[in-house]
């Protein structure tokens, strides 16, 4: 793991990933990675992921997804158990 010194923490944040962040921030940020013995990255994930939550402009869930059906006939092998068959009935001996 990777973790920072408390003096370093505020310049990780505001020159590594370009935020504007007050001392008072960095230093509870620092303290919330020293509790939870986590990387200064996923302390900081973690509760930008929480607050976007608490504001309802968190991660959007995604409706069911389906695959469709595509109807190509018979198949043209007459065994596809065996897939080093099956390669060789389709390219030949040489697909190695």
């Amino acid at each position: 793991m990777c973790f920072a010194s408390a003096h370093q923490v505020f310049y990780a944040l505001m020159h590594a990933d370009h935020f504007d962040t007050r001392h008072d921030v960095a230093a509870a940020l620092e303290r919330l990675r020293r509790e939870k013995d986590v990387s200064l990255k996923e302390v900081v994930n973690d509760t930008l992921r929480k607050g976007l939550q608490e504001t309802g402009h968190g991660p959007r869930r995604g409706g069911k997804f389906r695959t469709r059906v595509l109807k190509t006939g018979r198949c043209l092998l007459p065994n596809l158990d065996c897939a080093s068959r099956a390669l060789a009935a389709a390219e030949g001996e040489d697909f190695r």
